[in-house]
């Protein structure tokens, strides 16, 4: 790339002093004030969309031009050790356009994306039934998607204040993803943006996720990144059952070669494949331990090179690919298809995701009432077996790889003198529920795998829970349980035999 004068801004984008000056970069602390530092050989500069990097490079950004031209131009990112924000999609802590999600070590810079909207952005229409097809400014047809539960977008400060009525109003987002800040538990590293997307995205019901950018290399890190989302969530006055989607950790941050990294005074620390696993399960759990669902986004190349241990498949998988289909070969939920979207109420582009799974129908429920545990019910369609459990985390694995979801079948005590013992059995793969000890001891003597107590029945007997036979269906799904009379004498029609009740539940 050529070299220029460093121009830094005066006020409004476009307001340019022309000689080579230096450009102060910020290093924040929390508890003391902004640190100036004169870096000139390390400074970045913005103007007109453009962002000069530290080795004078220049390439595209987005940034906030409303917020511009009252003086307040987005900042580049960084965190409190001084570290940009550098990945596919910032660079020096300047957020990009042309984005590649296919960089790998051995194709560091080159694009393979299959989407050219270098005239503008595009617009999105729901064709319905889970068809949404993309048009390019020029009115060329870019893109079509198949199969979507929802479509959605992922905001932060960069799209500068967001007028959420008219969002709400365009009919075609379903569900947001908010960034609530990046890095370590600093309030100078909250996202400016984040609360008035969470007011904006409730008062117009729109359900809503969040993420941060995470710059973790270490454990201790990624809990200060947990607890940076449980102090905003708490500022916001946001409970599990207010947000519908999950919560992500964003893992991107790289060094120059495209490899996980993080940075310390400067230094560059290489993030191995099982240290990324090991800051996933701490941010994950604690996200968890709080009752919202989890989960981690990163671009294809990094799911398919770095995000590679058993535990990536616990939580909500998010990938970014800016491409005409995700081609990633393991099962994902959301897919962030494009930077380059318009919808109206948003100034400028945004990224478009699509949800393949339902993920509001996945949402944390708030009990009835307390001491009470809500008890889940799926069907899988290539067995017939339904499946009973009161893990959020089960049933949300069983959907991403194939269960349909059938809602809550009833609510179960936390505790009680009468458990439910589940039992598998692992010649044809059928589970198997019973109150009755006996039982239970029989099926473990002829090869059942007896996987504990998994629920309670309800000591003064509110509801019934009827319990039914297929004589004609000897392994998974032989057995039905239902609190649903009706469902019973239907099925008992079909030839299916009554086997009395099978425990209770709660009103």
């Amino acid at each position: 790339m050529r070299n220029i004068s460093r121009p830094i801004i005066a006020g409004a984008v476009g307001v340019l002093l022309l000689t080579a000056v230096t450009v102060p970069v910020c290093a924040f602390a929390e508890g003391q004030n902004d640190a100036v530092t004169s870096q000139q050989d390390e400074a970045a500069a913005v103007f007109d969309d453009v962002a000069v990097t530290a080795d004078d490079d220049i390439m595209a950004v987005q940034g906030d031009s409303s917020a511009a031209d009252e003086g307040t131009q987005q900042e580049p990112e960084q965190d409190a050790s001084g570290a940009f924000a550098n990945s596919f999609r910032f660079v020096d802590g300047y957020l990009i356009d042309g984005a590649s999600t296919e960089t790998s070590p051995e194709d560091v810079g080159i694009s393979t994306a299959a989407i050219d909207f270098s005239k503008g952005g595009n617009t999105w229409s729901n064709a319905g039934g889970g068809t949404y097809v993309a048009t390019g400014t020029d009115g060329s047809t870019g893109m079509t998607v198949t199969g979507a539960k929802g479509f959605g977008i992922d905001v932060s400060s960069w799209q500068g204040t967001i007028d959420w009525a008219m969002v709400k109003a365009s009919g075609i987002v379903d569900y947001a993803i908010i960034r609530c800040g990046w890095g370590d538990n600093f309030r100078s590293q909250d996202d400016r943006e984040f609360l008035n997307n969470v007011r904006g995205c409730l008062n117009n019901g729109i359900p809503f996720g969040i993420y941060i950018y995470s710059y973790a290399y270490n454990t201790s890190m990624a809990q200060s990144e947990a607890s940076h989302v449980m102090r905003l969530l708490s500022e916001a006055g946001l409970s599990p059952s207010k947000v519908a989607y999950p919560i992500y950790l964003d893992l991107e941050q790289q060094d120059s070669s495209g490899r996980p990294s993080g940075m310390d005074d400067g230094v560059f620390h290489t993030v191995s494949n099982q240290m990324l696993e090991q800051i996933a399960i701490t941010f994950c759990s604690s996200i968890e331990n709080a009752g919202y669902n989890a989960g981690v986004y990163a671009n294809k190349n990094w799911w398919t090179n770095y995000l590679t241990e058993s535990s990536f498949g616990e939580w909500s998988k998010w990938v970014a690919q800016y491409n005409t289909s995700c081609t990633y070969s393991g099962s994902y939920d959301m897919w962030q298809c494009m930077s380059n979207g318009r919808i109206p109420g948003i100034d400028g582009n945004v990224d478009i995701n699509f949800d393949f799974v339902d993920l509001e129908n996945l949402a944390p429920e708030d009990p009835s009432n307390g001491g009470t545990a809500a008890m889940y019910r799926l069907y899988n369609p290539n067995t017939g077996e339904h499946l009973y459990t009161s893990d959020r985390n089960e049933r949300n694995t069983l959907v991403r790889i194939g269960w349909i979801y059938e809602q809550i079948g009833w609510h179960a005590p936390s505790s009680s003198s009468t458990p439910v013992y589940r039992l598998y059995n692992p010649n044809n793969g059928d589970h198997h529920y019973t109150t009755d000890s006996h039982e239970r001891d029989v099926l473990r003597s002829i090869g059942w795998n007896y996987e504990n107590i998994c629920w309670y029945s309800d000591d003064s007997k509110e509801v019934v829970l009827y319990r039914l036979f297929n004589p004609n269906q000897l392994g998974p799904g032989a057995h039905h349980y239902t609190r649903d009379a009706n469902e019973r004498d239907t099925l008992v029609r079909l030839g299916w035999r009554s086997e009395g009740i099978a425990w209770y539940g709660l009103k």
